[in-house]
């Protein structure tokens, strides 16, 4: 249920898969999707479930982050069930849920990530040099030789249109790119995603790459042996390396490699989008 489908009646369905956007408002009984006549029913009803919050490391931490703390001390404080998942989340942060939310904390543990991953081998690498779209097109373009398939991830939407039109310019790589970012229309967007999981989900023989922001970090099922990545926060960078070697094929290890590379950015500066997530230090 979100609003281009809202599905829900009422959220009163065994289960209801949501937006986060959607459970925040009905939560307060100002329903986004239904008339606030019906905010007192879709509350009881966000109140009365067990709720799962997937995936919080995506919320903003100047407003997502005190929502989502503002709705679980109340839900603990009311002794409703409440279940937080994430794979990329600070300890401090943890620590800090755990300590003002009641919430208990359950990590996996070595024997149960290797029963899920030991067939999979990635590898993580620095390229050492800063790299402008014109340099960085070129490295995509020697590495897509050896590789055949890579995705990669640009931290701003207009770097990533300049690196696919500069691609695009290769005759062997028109009919073997692929370009998504958050200013899609709906319908576009959709028609992308689709081509996408075909040509980089699993079993899929493609070769070609994939140029893409933040929006293929997660909710996107794709792989492939080699990930391109400019630098960014550490859980935006561990999001990535999940793309990397994702499926497996057969019975042997599945390796794959991700490579990190600092955009060098002539007007501005290399960190954005994330100017709210880095801290400068300068070395003496």
């Amino acid at each position: 249920h979100h609003g281009d489908e809202p599905e829900s009646k009422w959220f009163t369905e065994r289960a209801i898969i949501t937006t986060v956007d959607q459970y925040f408002t009905a939560f307060a009984g100002a329903p986004l999707s239904w008339s606030s006549t019906a905010g007192h029913a879709v509350a009881g009803a966000a109140l009365a479930s067990y709720t799962v919050f997937d995936e919080i490391h995506l919320l903003n931490p100047k407003n997502g982050l005190q929502l989502l703390f503002a709705v679980l001390k109340l839900r603990n404080r009311w002794n409703l069930p409440t279940t937080v998942m994430t794979a990329t989340l600070p300890d401090s942060v943890i620590d800090f849920l755990e300590n003002k939310c009641g919430l208990v904390k359950i990590e996996a543990s070595e024997r149960d990530i290797n029963e899920r991953d030991n067939w999979r081998e990635v590898s993580l690498t620095l390229h050492k040099e800063k790299l402008d779209v014109e340099n960085l097109a070129e490295f995509v373009f020697r590495k897509y030789k050896d590789y055949r398939k890579i995705i990669v991830f640009i931290n701003t939407v207009e770097r990533a249109i300049s690196l696919y039109e500069r691609l695009k310019e290769r005759d062997s790589l028109k009919d073997r790119i692929l370009l998504i970012h958050s200013r899609f229309s709906k319908d576009h967007r959709k028609r992308i995603e689709n081509e996408i999981h075909s040509k980089f989900g699993k079993n899929s023989e493609f070769e070609g790459i994939l140029i893409t922001t933040q929006v293929a970090e997660a909710g996107l099922n794709i792989s492939a042996p080699l990930v391109i990545t400019e630098l960014a926060p550490m859980d935006s960078l561990i999001q990535r390396a999940g793309r990397c070697a994702r499926f497996r094929e057969n019975l042997g290890k599945v390796k794959g490699k991700v490579i990190v590379v600092k955009p060098k950015v002539e007007n501005g500066n290399w960190y954005a989008p994330y100017f709210d997530y880095i801290r400068l230090r300068k070395d003496r």
